[in-house]
């Protein structure tokens, strides 16, 4: 099965892996997983790479057992990121011996004292005091409250559920991000009694974790899903995504016309008498006006 991933991974130039840990009856296990796009169809593919037991959680360990199942698949320089959770041994592994990404807001986050309360447990304490007359049931303004913590944590929910593994591209991330913190500045103009210091978290935790994400390639795949295109964008950000699109439909203009200049000689031209057109700019305007004029899936 090793042979028969590895064959299938060796035209692959560029994949994703995932990690995790987890603990039972007093051993570690580790598990990873690949994800890349199929060169050929432009499916999404993924495939578990290990499932083990190691020793201990030192960040040493695991870093070593990473960059050892990485080299049994040959793909240690095929990978370009790693998802894991925000498990302090895995924080460290990678502060440790990843590749430092500078950005001002990686800063380490500080200790949240508040209490957090299981929705689950609230719901089985409604679920008994229903069935038992003597105990006293959930009171107004914690029924409003207990209202406020869902609408708001409804739509972290919902943007998660949208993330599913079939179907889903690199395109979907901004515009997720993008209506989810729409969606949750609409609610500080609602009346809230309750919840509003967890609104207030919650979005600033949002802009800290992705803030710095906004680039100029994954504006390009969001704008380039038909799902999306410019519609999600307003304003200068809309303008700033169009001159993104056609520079690099210039680019790939210009290095097109090089090779097909190469490519052939002037008895071609003289036999098709075809007029080339030399204006990239043009040729980039048409393609992008051309495409926002196409139907939505």
């Amino acid at each position: 099965m090793k042979e028969g991933l590895t064959q299938k991974m060796a035209s692959v130039n560029y994949m994703a892996t995932t990690a995790d840990c987890w603990s039972r009856d007093k051993k570690s296990f580790l598990g990873v997983t690949a994800h890349w796009i199929n060169n050929k169809t432009l499916d999404k593919e993924s495939c578990a790479l290990a499932c083990k037991h190691i020793r201990g959680h030192h960040v040493v360990t695991l870093a070593r057992e990473i960059w050892s199942i990485s080299c049994t698949y040959k793909i240690q320089n095929k990978v370009v990121c790693m998802t894991t959770d925000n498990a302090s041994n895995f924080v460290k592994c990678f502060k440790t011996f990843g590749i430092p990404y500078e950005n001002e807001n990686t800063k380490e986050e500080e200790e949240d004292n508040a209490e957090v309360i299981s929705l689950t447990k609230i719901l089985t304490l409604t679920f008994i005091c229903h069935r038992i007359k003597d105990v006293q049931r959930f009171i107004p303004p914690e029924i409003e409250l207990m209202k406020e913590y869902c609408d708001i944590m409804g739509l972290v929910a919902q943007s998660l559920v949208l993330q599913r593994e079939a179907g889903m591209y690199m395109g979907y991330l901004l515009p997720i991000l993008h209506f989810l913190e729409k969606k949750l500045a609409a609610r500080e103009g609602k009346h809230m009694k309750y919840c509003l210091p967890l609104l207030s978290v919650v979005r600033s935790g949002i802009k800290k974790r992705f803030g710095a994400i906004w680039m100029e390639k994954l504006v390009i795949a969001a704008c380039l899903h038909l799902r999306f295109k410019f519609d999600w964008l307003d304003g200068e950000d809309k303008f700033l995504a169009e001159s993104w699109i056609k520079s690099e439909m210039q680019s790939e203009d210009v290095s097109h016309n090089i090779q097909d200049d190469a490519e052939e000689t002037p008895e071609d031209d003289n036999f098709f008498c075809i007029a080339r057109s030399k204006s990239f700019a043009n040729s980039a305007a048409c393609e992008v006006a051309q495409f926002m004029k196409a139907s939505s899936s």
